[in-house]
């Protein structure tokens, strides 16, 4: 259910003209909770195979992954989504998107 979900997202972004793909650079979760049954519900969290998924469906067709740092994102989309009656999921995706094109003219500079 997940794959078909990443597949028919990828598949409509391309379909209306997307090129670049910016995803977080997330990392495995550690195990935090105290029960072996709760360690392994967070083990199996699919961080990874979503990564290798986007990594195959991209290039397939014709586009270019960029795995961006989300370090306090959500920190400064809590403020700004008020301020535009967005919710800060959409915001922190168009914060993710900002600092690739930030960091993008930077590299394309030097």
């Amino acid at each position: 259910m997940r794959r078909e979900a990443v597949s028919k997202l990828v598949t409509y972004a391309s379909e209306h003209g997307v090129k670049h793909y910016v995803i977080e650079k997330l990392s495995r979760p550690k195990a935090t909770a105290r029960s072996k049954s709760g360690r392994r519900r967070q083990s199996k969290f699919a961080v990874e195979e979503f990564l290798q998924q986007m990594q195959v469906l991209v290039p397939r067709v014709g586009g270019k992954l960029h795995k961006i740092n989300p370090a306090f994102v959500s920190v400064d989309a809590e403020p700004l989504s008020r301020k535009l009656g967005l919710d800060v999921h959409t915001t922190s995706a168009y914060l993710l998107a900002m600092r690739f094109i930030a960091n993008k003219r930077t590299k394309d500079t030097e």
